[in-house]
């Protein structure tokens, strides 16, 4: 539950952060500011057991850079802690460009039938 101002973090600007960690986490994240007056909101995360570890973890590399507290607070039970989280981070943001960029096969090695007949005739 972090705090009113920290969701706009979260969300990105018009979603964008929100879309991408969704896509990274194959996750959907629903951030709930109804309870703004309480001073709290809420930010839900369904999906894999996997992807909602994956999701977390980017939410929390999201928030460090505003509140290094609360992303410390937010992975508390990774094994590792803060430091397992940023490498979960960094692993999905790697999966997710090779999966945007896949890498172009590489061209078949040309060869030089010419030379090659002209070998075989002599």
């Amino acid at each position: 539950q972090p705090e009113p101002g920290f969701p706009g973090w979260v969300k990105g600007p018009q979603g964008k952060v929100v879309q991408d960690i969704q896509v990274k986490s194959g996750t959907r994240i629903d951030v709930d500011q109804n309870t703004r007056e309480l001073g709290y909101a809420t930010v839900k995360v369904f999906g894999t057991h996997e992807g909602v570890r994956i999701a977390r973890a980017l939410i929390a590399t999201t928030l460090a850079k505003i509140t290094p507290e609360l992303a410390t607070s937010l992975v508390s039970d990774f094994p590792g802690g803060y430091e397992a989280a940023q490498q979960i981070a960094r692993q999905a943001a790697h999966a997710s460009l090779n999966a945007q960029n896949p890498q172009v096969s590489a061209m078949p090695q040309m060869t030089n039938t010419m030379d090659q007949t002209a070998a075989m005739a002599s």
